[in-house]
């Protein structure tokens, strides 16, 4: 708010900064607040949500992050998607709006975990896990010659994800645009962005 004016605003509901870093920072000129909080599934890591409404137009979605373990292997990563997803599912019974899941996800594209959120479905570790709902992968939509890009330090492995609902609810008509960002000053890790064109 320094650099551009008082615009953007955070999602403050539930318990913020008491269990992850995946707050939700939005343009309160643009969109108007509904309804948010913060559910928390293990060792200080939460999901957190927000719904919110585009004063130009009404359209409504709803914007989530979360940041699982690190380093623990995938399954960690496959149980957070399931509770993430779960608790997201009943958002949706109150808020029926399409999600938009940010974060550090600390687990590589071609992951089980991943392959979860974006089909819906996947046998590893000894067991079938489904969830209801599927997305699309920003960054890996427009650049599938190169999926899984490092997005910390300088290893070979993509750690941060933009999803867009793809089922049963759509947030839009087309991903238009995805960054990589340059690495900034108090992060190891390179911010990822996704655009969309909204329905």
């Amino acid at each position: 708010n320094q650099v551009s004016g008082n615009v953007y605003a955070f999602a403050t509901g539930g318990a913020t900064e008491q269990f992850n870093d995946a707050d939700i920072l939005f343009r309160a000129d643009k969109w108007e607040h509904i309804a948010s909080d913060l559910v928390p599934f293990s060792a200080g890591r939460a999901v957190n949500w927000a719904a919110l409404r585009r004063k130009s137009d009404g359209y409504t979605l709803i914007a989530a992050g979360t940041h699982p373990l690190c380093c623990r292997g995938d399954r960690v990563i496959l149980e957070a998607v399931e509770f993430v997803i779960g608790t997201l599912q009943e958002v949706q019974k109150t808020y029926p709006y399409p999600i938009v899941l940010m974060g550090d996800l600390n687990t590589g594209y071609f992951q089980p975990s991943q392959q979860l959120l974006r089909n819906g479905q996947v046998d590893a570790d000894g067991k079938s896990w489904t969830i209801p709902m599927t997305f699309s992968d920003a960054w890996a939509e427009l650049h599938p010659e190169n999926p899984d890009p490092s997005t910390i330090n300088d290893d070979p492995v993509r750690l941060d994800y933009v999803y867009f609902q793809k089922t049963p609810i759509s947030v839009g008509q087309s991903i238009v645009q995805s960054q990589i960002w340059p690495r900034a000053a108090g992060s190891d890790h390179r911010a990822v962005s996704g655009d969309i064109v909204l329905r």
